[in-house]
C-alpha cells in the first residue's frame, strides 16, 4: 500500500506465454514512431492535420457517429472496440452536399526504405449512398499518386486496408480523402500504422480495385489465367458480381474461349500466410452456370506443392452466387489455390468473388451470429423488402432489440426487419446457404417480435418445392425467444425465413444465432451460443443469454423427453412487468422487489439479471438496507401445483453476494403451512394445495441483498447439471460408477484420517461447506473410485468446452486423480502424489461434438491418500493457458494468498474511492478487473 487512500491498484487481462515477450520489447525505442504518421486518434490527431483547402473537416469522435437506426457510420472505434475510443470520420448530413471533400494530411515522411514501407489503416464505410475514400501520397510539389480507393458500402464493420509503398525517393505526405456521396455516406478511419518493410499479405479480397495479393500460377503448370473483369464483360453473358450486386462490379472468372479447350486449368494463388494453431477458414462465393460447367477446386499450397483438393464442385450449380467454405490446417507458411477447369462448352461460366481467409476453423453449416457478417444468409429477389444487418437501436425506436442475443450487448449484430414501414401483405425472404441432404437435422435460431402490429414469422424448407416448417405471429415483448425445427430432406435444400406484414403499425422482427445440428430436435437440449471474439480472434468472456420459450405454434411441437410441454405456468423470468404466477406472502415482514441493473446498495446484490445477462433484464431481490433488521423475512410463493404427476422438479437461479448476507430458504407449503425445506428433487402434488415458497432472510447488515431469477417447476425428475458445488444429497445428478472398487463420499469439515484430506470446501471456504472425496482408510493400494457427471450436450458451433474444478491431494501416500470421458481409457488430465494441504484449480479442454459424460477417477496410494474435488464448472471454448485471465467470470486459476494482509477484490466500474483507480476494465470497457 501507498501513503494514502488515493492508491488503488488494478490489473486485468493477464497472459503467460511460453516465449520471449515481443509485444513489449525488453528495450523499447521511444523513437520508433517519432515523426511517423502512425495514430489511433485516442490522443488527438497525433501528427495529422486538417487540410485548409478542402470543403470541410474530418471529425474526431467516440461512440456512435449518430443514432444507430440512421444506418451509416461506426458505433465504436476500432482500437478498443467500445464507446470510449476515438476515430476520425466525415459527417455526410446537411449542410454537406454530394461531391464535397475533406482531407487529412500526414506529417512529412522521409523517402521510403530500400525494402519499402507498409501503410495500414482500418476503415468503416457503411451507408446506402456511400461516397469515395481515397488515399494518396504526394511529393512536396503537390504531385499526387492514388494508391488505394473504395466507393462501396462495406456494411457495418471495420475493414483493414494495407499497401506497400516503394521507390519514393523524396520527402512526401500521405493524404486521406473522403468525398461525400449522399446523406448516408459517413466514412471513418482508425489505427493508422506506418512501418518499415513490406506489408504482410491481405487475407481478404473483393477484386474491386485490383487482385490484392492474389497471383496467377507463375510456373506455367496451368493452361490459362483467371481474368479480373466486370460482370458486364463476361463473355458468356453479363452477371452481377457478389460485392456490389451490379454488372459494373469486379470478379475473377475463367474465359471459355479458343485457343483454350475443355479440361484446361487455371490456378489462382492467395497471399502467403503463417500457420495458426487452430487452422484457418477459407470463405468465398462462387458462380458455376451452364450445361457443361467444369470444376472448381480448392487446394493447399505448402512448400511449393499442391495438396488436395480440399473442396470441389463440378457441373451446373445454377445461375446464382453460392457460399463456399473449407477449413485448412498447415504446419508451415501456405497459400490457398483456386483451381478452375473449363467445361465442355463455351457457354459455361465459372467465377469467384469476395474471398476471406480468417484465423480459426470454419463454423458448421447453417451457423451464424451475424457479428462478422451475414455468413451464407442472403436476401432473395422477388420479395418486397430486404432484411438488414443491424445493431442496437432500430428505426421504430421503442420496439428494437436493445441488445443482440449472442453477446447481450449493444455491440452485437442481428438480422432485422422494420415492419412498421411496410404495407399489408408485404413479404421479405432471407435464405440460408445451400445445405446437404439430411435424414434428420435440427434447425435452431432466436427471434425477437415486439410491437403493436407484429406480423408473421415463417420458416420454410426450400428445395424443388417450398414446405412450411414453423410459424409464429404477434407481439412477444422485449425478449429473445428460441425455436427448434426438425428438418428432413433427401435433396439439397435451403432454409428460408420469411416475414409477412399483417398490420401497418410500429413493430420489429429480428433473428440471431442460427445453427443446424445433426439429429432431430427432441435429442437436443441446448440452444446455439458462441462467445464473441475480438478482431484478433481472442474469445471474450460474457454472461450467456438464456433461451425463453413462448407458447407459439411449432411444426412439429417442441417438447420434453416425456412428451410434455417444455414450459409450465410456474416458469417466471420477471421480464413481463410482473411476477407471473408468483404471489407475495401476506404473513412475512416485507416483500421481494422486482429490479433491473444493480440494487440500491454497493458491494452486494447482482449487477444484471440471469435471463438476458444484461442490466436491462429483470429479477427479484430482497433489499437488506434500513428499515430492515436482522431476521426479517420476505416470501414469494408459487400458484398451486396440481397432483396430476408424481414427481416434479424446482429449478431456480439465485445470487447471494455481500459481507452481511443472510439466508435463502425454499419450502414446500401444504394447505397453508410451511413444510420441509426443499431439496433439489421434490415429490410435489401428492397433496392438493401444494405451493413452493422462496424465503429470503435478512442477515447481519445492509450488505445482504439476495436475488432470484428464472424460477421453474416442471414435471418429472430434475435434469442433472454439470456445474456442481455438492451441497445437497442429489449431487447435481452426478452418479457413482457401479463397476469401480468403492464410492466417493460427500463430506463437510475435515476427513476422518489425520494428515490427509481437506478441512474446508472450495465453494464457501468453511468447515460446513460440502465437497466429495475418496476415503483411503480401509482401501487397498490401487483401488479406484469413479463418479460420472450428467450427460453433456455440446452447443452447436462450440465443440470445445473448458471444464474447471477444485481438487485437493494431500497426504504422504497420495495416489492419483484423473479426468476422462466415460467409455474411454485415455486421461484428459491427471495429477499424482502429494500436492500439499491446499485446494488447487484444475482445468481441461474437451473437444467433442456429440454428448458425453465426464468421469473423475481417484486411485488409492496408501492410508494417507484422501483425494477431494469440489466446485465443478464449465465454460464455452478452450481453456485459457495457465496464468491467462480477463476476470470477467471469475479469477480463473488465480488464488488469494493466505499469508498476506488482505485480499484483492474483483470489481466492475469505478473503485469506491474518488480520484484513484480505473473507471472501467481493460477487456471490454464494461467488464470486470
Amino acid at each position: 500500500m501507498g501513503i494514502s487512500y488515493l492508491g488503488d491498484v488494478a490489473i486485468d487481462d493477464t497472459l503467460l506465454e511460453d516465449l520471449y515477450c515481443e509485444t513489449l520489447p525488453v528495450e523499447a525505442d521511444p523513437d520508433t514512431y517519432k515523426d511517423n504518421c502512425t495514430c489511433d486518434f485516442d490522443g488527438l490527431l497525433c501528427l495529422w492535420e486538417q487540410d485548409v483547402n478542402d470543403d470541410f473537416d474530418w471529425t474526431r469522435n467516440a461512440g456512435s457517429a449518430g443514432p444507430d437506426w440512421i444506418r451509416t457510420g461506426p458505433g465504436w472505434d476500432h482500437t478498443s472496440q467500445n464507446d470510449y475510443g476515438y476515430y476520425m470520420y466525415t459527417e455526410s448530413s446537411p449542410p454537406r452536399t454530394p461531391g464535397e471533400f475533406s482531407r487529412l494530411l500526414s506529417f512529412q515522411q522521409p523517402p521510403t526504405d530500400p525494402g519499402g514501407n507498409c501503410f495500414e489503416v482500418w476503415y468503416h464505410m457503411y451507408g446506402s449512398s456511400m461516397g469515395i475514400l481515397n488515399i494518396y501520397w504526394s511529393d512536396l510539389q503537390g504531385n499526387e499518386t492514388l494508391f488505394w480507393t473504395n466507393d462501396i458500402d462495406r456494411d457495418d464493420m471495420w475493414i483493414l486496408a494495407r499497401k506497400t509503398l516503394t521507390n519514393i525517393t523524396t520527402n512526401f505526405q500521405i493524404i486521406i480523402e473522403g468525398i461525400i456521396g449522399g446523406d448516408l455516406s459517413d466514412m471513418a478511419i482508425d489505427d493508422v500504422l506506418y512501418t518499415s518493410g513490406e506489408c504482410a499479405d491481405l487475407r481478404t479480397c473483393d477484386f474491386e480495385y485490383d487482385m490484392c495479393d492474389f497471383i496467377q500460377e507463375q510456373s506455367g503448370a496451368d493452361d490459362l489465367d483467371w481474368e479480373r473483369s466486370m460482370g458486364k464483360d463476361i463473355a458468356t453473358g453479363p452477371i452481377s458480381d457478389k460485392t456490389t450486386q451490379t454488372t459494373t462490379g469486379y470478379l475473377m472468372y475463367l474465359k471459355p474461349a479458343p485457343p483454350h479447350a475443355p479440361g484446361d486449368k487455371a490456378v489462382l494463388y492467395s497471399g502467403s500466410y503463417e500457420p495458426t494453431l487452430t487452422g484457418d477458414c477459407v470463405k468465398f462465393w462462387y458462380y458455376m452456370s451452364g450445361f457443361g460447367a467444369g470444376t472448381l477446386a480448392i487446394w493447399r499450397s505448402m512448400g511449393g506443392k499442391l495438396e488436395g483438393p480440399l473442396w470441389s464442385k463440378n457441373g451446373d450449380q445454377g445461375a446464382l452466387w453460392r457460399y463456399g467454405y473449407i477449413s485448412i490446417t498447415a504446419n508451415d507458411d501456405f497459400r490457398v489455390a483456386f483451381e478452375g477447369t473449363l467445361g465442355s462448352t463455351t457457354a459455361d461460366t465459372i467465377a469467384i468473388d469476395d474471398i476471406d481467409i480468417t484465423e480459426g476453423p470454419c463454423d458448421p453449416p447453417g451457423y451464424c451470429d451475424f457479428n462478422d457478417g451475414r455468413c451464407g444468409w442472403v436476401n432473395v429477389d422477388g420479395d418486397d423488402f430486404d432484411w438488414l444487418r443491424l445493431r442496437g437501436h432500430t428505426p421504430s425506436g421503442e420496439f428494437y432489440p436493445i441488445y443482440d442475443h449472442t453477446t447481450g450487448t449493444k455491440f452485437g449484430f442481428y438480422m432485422f426487419v422494420d415492419i412498421g414501414n411496410l404495407i399489408y401483405g408485404d413479404v421479405g425472404w432471407l435464405n440460408s446457404e445451400h445445405l446437404d441432404p439430411t435424414t434428420g437435422s435440427c434447425f435452431m435460431f432466436y427471434y425477437h417480435m415486439y410491437g403493436y402490429g407484429v406480423g408473421t414469422l415463417n420458416v420454410y424448407k426450400v428445395d424443388s418445392s417450398k414446405t412450411l416448417l414453423y410459424t409464429d405471429s404477434g407481439n412477444h415483448g422485449e425478449n429473445w425467444y428460441g425455436a427448434q425445427i426438425d428438418v428432413i430432406s433427401d435433396t439439397e435444400y435451403q432454409i428460408q425465413i420469411e416475414v409477412r406484414q399483417n398490420f401497418n403499425y410500429a413493430s420489429d422482427i429480428a433473428i440471431d444465432d442460427t445453427a443446424l445440428v445433426n439429429g432431430l430436435c427432441h435429442k437436443i437440449t441446448t440452444m446455439p451460443t458462441r462467445l464473441p471474439q475480438t478482431s484478433t480472434g481472442k474469445t471474450l468472456s460474457t454472461h450467456p443469454v438464456n433461451p425463453t420459450w413462448p407458447n407459439v405454434t411449432r411444426l412439429p411441437p417442441v417438447a420434453g423427453d416425456d412428451g410434455l410441454s417444455a414450459t409450465t405456468q410456474w416458469d417466471c423470468d420477471f421480464e413481463q412487468n410482473d411476477t407471473c404466477n408468483y404471489i407475495q406472502a401476506k404473513d412475512d415482514k416485507f416483500d421481494w422487489t422486482r429490479n433491473a441493473g444493480g440494487t440500491g446498495s454497493t458491494d452486494t446484490g447482482p449487477s444484471k439479471d440471469h435471463t438476458l445477462g444484461t442490466d436491462q433484464g429483470y429479477y427479484i431481490y430482497i433489499e437488506a438496507s434500513s428499515p430492515r433488521y436482522k431476521g426479517d423475512d420476505a416470501r414469494i410463493e408459487s400458484a398451486n401445483v396440481p397432483f396430476s404427476y408424481p414427481t416434479m422438479c424446482v429449478d431456480f437461479w439465485y445470487h447471494m453476494y455481500g459481507d452481511g448476507i443472510g439466508t435463502l430458504n425454499v419450502y414446500i407449503k401444504i394447505a397453508g403451512q410451511l413444510g420441509t425445506l426443499c431439496g433439489r428433487e421434490l415429490e410435489l402434488g401428492k397433496i392438493a394445495g401444494t405451493e413452493v415458497s422462496y424465503e429470503g432472510v435478512v442477515g447481519d447488515s445492509y450488505l445482504g441483498d439476495i436475488a432470484l431469477d428464472d424460477l421453474s417447476i416442471y414435471y418429472g425428475n430434475c435434469e442433472g447439471t454439470q456445474s456442481c458445488e455438492f451441497q445437497d444429497s442429489t449431487l447435481c445428478g452426478y452418479i457413482q460408477d457401479a463397476t469401480d472398487d468403492f464410492e466417493w463420499t460427500v463430506l463437510s469439515g475435515a476427513t476422518p484420517t489425520n494428515n490427509t484430506g481437506p478441512a474446508v470446501d472450495v465453494s464457501y471456504g468453511t468447515d460446513y461447506g460440502k465437497y466429495i472425496y475418496t476415503e483411503s482408510t480401509g482401501q487397498a493400494v490401487g483401488d479406484k473410485a469413479r463418479i460420472l457427471a450428467p450427460s453433456f450436450i455440446p452447443d452447436p458451433g462450440v465443440p470445445d468446452v473448458c471444464w474447471v474444478f477444485g481438487y485437493h491431494m494431500y497426504g504422504a501416500d497420495t495416489g492419483s486423480l484423473s479426468v476422462k470421458l466415460n467409455g474411454q481409457s485415455t486421461d484428459l488430465w491427471s495429477r499424482t502424489g502429494n500436492q500439499g494441504n491446499k485446494w488447487f484449480t484444475g482445468f481441461v479442454t474437451v473437444h467433442n461434438t456429440t454428448p458425453y459424460q465426464l468421469v473423475f477417477e481417484a486411485t488409492i496410494g496408501g492410508d494417507t491418500s484422501d483425494i477431494a474435488i469440489d466446485d465443478v464448472n464449465y465454460r464455452a471454448g478452450k481453456c485459457d493457458p495457465p496464468g491467462e485471465c480477463d476476470f470477467e467470470d471469475d479469477t480463473c486459476t488465480w488464488l488469494q494468498s493466505e499469508d498476506d494482509d488482505f485480499d484483492w477484490t474483483r470489481f466492475t466500474g469505478s473503485t469506491p474511492s474518488l480520484y484513484t483507480g480505473p473507471s472501467r476494465d481493460h477487456t471490454t470497457g464494461s467488464g470486470r478487473y
